[in-house]
């Protein structure tokens, strides 16, 4: 008859702990993923202001080309226009940093997650690899029982002949 394995409600804690963990990793996980869309989107506004930028240049200097005489006017909202790009610009670099340092944030928070979930893993196994240690050990025992009763049965019946 085998008795219950020793260690198990330590080996049910562990377990717990693994599937915490795992269901940590998972959340950090969708946050790296999350951090990661909001880059691509400050990149994506960098890159149109940048764009809009060359655009404006481009278009002032085709109608500078072609006014024989300019509009101080003219000039002037062109300069505003160039202005507010340039801001723009500046206000994506800022959010393009930002986006980075929290993607950079996001990744360290996922590994340190992992790390520990890894661990947890390890603690499982180990115990796991215990318990079979165990089972053999306990199998060899009650095998080793019953030959030895048989023996002795054996002995009992052959006294008696």
């Amino acid at each position: 008859m085998t008795k219950q394995f020793p260690l198990q409600p330590l080996s049910r804690v562990r377990v717990l702990r693994l599937q915490a963990a795992q269901a940590l990793v998972a959340q950090r996980r969708a946050e790296v993923e999350q951090a990661l869309h909001r880059r691509d989107v400050a990149q994506q506004a960098w890159s149109e202001a940048v764009e809009d930028r060359a655009r404006h240049q481009r278009d002032c200097a085709q109608a500078t080309a072609a006014a024989s005489t300019q509009d101080v006017t003219w000039l002037r909202r062109a300069d505003r226009h160039r202005q507010l790009i340039d801001a723009q610009i500046e206000k994506c670099v800022g959010l393009l940093r930002g986006a980075d340092e929290e993607l950079d944030r996001a990744r360290e928070i996922f590994a340190e997650a992992f790390a520990a979930m890894r661990q947890a893993q390890a603690k499982v196994e180990a115990l796991d690899t215990f318990r079979g240690e165990w089972k053999r050990k306990q199998q060899h025992e009650q095998d080793r029982r019953e030959e030895q009763a048989g023996e002795e049965l054996y002995l009992a019946t052959a006294a008696k002949r």
